[in-house]
């Protein structure tokens, strides 16, 4: 849901925010931070059901927003920059270029990326400036300058758990993949084959949900969110924690989506305090501003807890795709540190089944590894048998 009121809204729904200026700058007015979300759903084809979430979020937008936004499944560098320009329009903020890319098999995207000289090598610089809303241009010879304009730009991709064996780190420590909300889809159970009709509650709410996207579609003046004093004081107690584990710890190649997390937490509140809105809330024209409450930021808060868990997955992945090139206690230790990250004290025994399901290495590679990465101050032995991640050390300041 919170996909879909993100792609419908576009620009008619901004977070306040003052630029980050020189104070000699002369912009000192304040700016809206744009919601829009990117979305890649990872998990087994049959089990987690990502082509049928795809398909009804898919039909749901064929339905709510009126013109072509939808960018094709694959393009060129070229052709993004060409179809983005086309979809140029006149909206309440101006010129703006509003598309969503839906996708339900990613993994050859990200396979041209990581290919030395591909066709596709600028692809992923120009959809970072997409979503944070750059204007965008490029020369071409029979068409001329195409511009895009403001652009305003949502995803909604998916692929199998094999894709983040594709994802290389650069695109991490560049901030590419940083801009992602990766979703790893499980199903808890199986739910039997359905041949009964929607009910009357169910036609009900489907219909509730057409009649409120409609009305985010249709409308024509922009509100700005704005955080209550509540909301501020959770949010900046989050950005706080945030910065002091980035100053404290060595997050590697995590750094920068865990950077990114209280960003993610302002857009996550501020769609969460969008729908609760009413249709006919959102068609007032009167509606300048919105307040983003105290629960709609503990919420979101929540929800990126989830969402740094599925990242630490995908790093996971990742790294078993370059371990596996190491020797057996080298790839050991990664699995080690992976599965004493959660700070809780593990037995010896369950360190070696987490690994050997990793990286299927000897319980003697195990307790070699255990004891270099003692060696090394990464993990401590807290009572015969059992270890945890070393806490850092405080970092101590001269008065």
């Amino acid at each position: 849901m919170l996909f879909l009121i993100s792609t419908v809204a576009g620009r008619k729904f901004v977070f306040k925010s003052i630029p980050d200026t020189s104070i000699f700058s002369s912009k000192k007015t304040a700016s809206g931070r744009l919601l829009n979300l990117w979305v890649i759903i990872i998990g087994k084809s049959r089990t987690s059901r990502k082509t049928t979430v795809i398909k009804h979020v898919q039909e749901l937008l064929n339905q709510t927003i009126v013109g072509q936004k939808a960018l094709p499944k694959s393009f060129t560098p070229e052709a993004l920059i060409k179809e983005m320009s086309r979809a140029t329009e006149r909206t309440p903020n101006g010129l703006e270029t509003h598309c969503y890319w839906i996708k339900d098999e990613i993994a050859g995207f990200f396979k041209q990326l990581k290919r030395k000289e591909s066709y596709m090598t600028e692809a992923d610089d120009i959809l970072s400036s997409v979503y944070d809303g750059t204007t965008t241009s490029r020369g071409t010879i029979t068409r001329g300058m195409e511009i895009v304009k403001n652009p305003y730009l949502t995803c909604l991709l998916a692929s199998t758990d094999y894709l983040p064996a594709l994802f290389d780190e650069l695109q991490l420590r560049l901030g590419f993949l940083n801009r992602f909300i990766f979703v790893i889809g499980k199903r808890k159970q199986r739910k039997e084959i359905r041949t009964e009709d929607l009910s009357i509650e169910e036609e009900s709410r489907n219909e509730e949900i057409k009649k409120f996207l409609q009305a985010i579609a249709n409308k024509t003046t922009v509100t700005t969110l704005e955080m209550s004093d509540e909301a501020k004081q959770i949010y900046n107690n989050f950005e706080k924690q945030i910065d002091d584990k980035i100053d404290q710890e060595d997050l590697g190649v995590k750094e920068g989506y865990y950077g990114q997390l209280p960003n993610l937490v302002i857009r996550l509140s501020c769609l969460y305090r969008m729908s609760q809105l009413s249709a006919q809330e959102v068609g007032n024209p009167n509606l300048a501003t919105l307040i983003v409450e105290k629960q709609d930021v503990e919420r979101a808060i929540t929800y990126v807890g989830k969402v740094w868990e599925w990242f630490k997955a995908v790093i996971g992945i990742m790294n078993l795709v370059e371990t596996k090139k190491l020797p057996k206690v080298e790839q050991a230790k990664p699995a080690i540190l992976e599965l004493l990250d959660d700070g809780k004290e593990h037995h010896w025994r369950s360190i070696v089944k987490f690994v050997d399901e990793l990286v299927e290495v000897k319980q003697a590679n195990v307790y070699v590894a255990l004891g270099r990465l003692e060696q090394e101050g990464k993990i401590e032995k807290t009572r015969p048998g059992h270890y945890k991640i070393k806490a850092p050390a405080a970092n101590t300041q001269d008065k």
